[in-house]
């Protein structure tokens, strides 16, 4: 999935490794779905099996800040953003824990784009 791309729900991992990279560089327009190589783009992170992706899209209209690298063959469940909102405004704890998530891959986002400045 590309950097720009929108993301109608998020995915979590059943097994497999994908990583989240973004482009050292501003990029315009957006990359293929699977740039190949991945030469210019920073790492964020390395998510596997029960971990999940798509989340920062769920509360935003936004286009996806980071691009998905598939890098071991993965199944991933879909859960669609209407699906999500109605249980997390059933259920305040998940919606917490579920912000808090955000925060720090958000925070990863930010360290990785400051240090593509520094470095």
């Amino acid at each position: 999935l590309p950097v720009g791309a929108f993301f109608p729900g998020f995915y979590i991992i059943l097994e497999g490794e994908v990583r989240l990279v973004t482009p050292e560089q501003q990029i315009s327009p957006p990359p293929p779905a699977r740039p190949q190589p991945l030469q210019g783009w920073r790492e964020i992170t390395r998510l596997d099996d029960g971990e999940f992706f798509g989340e920062l899209l769920l509360h935003r209209d936004q286009p996806s800040p980071y691009a998905i690298e598939v890098t071991r063959d993965t199944l991933a469940l879909f859960v669609q953003r209407t699906s999500f909102i109605e249980v997390t405004e059933t259920n305040p704890r998940l919606a917490m824990e579920m912000n808090r998530l955000i925060e720090d891959r958000e925070n990863l986002l930010r360290r990785a784009k400051s240090d593509g400045m520094r470095g």
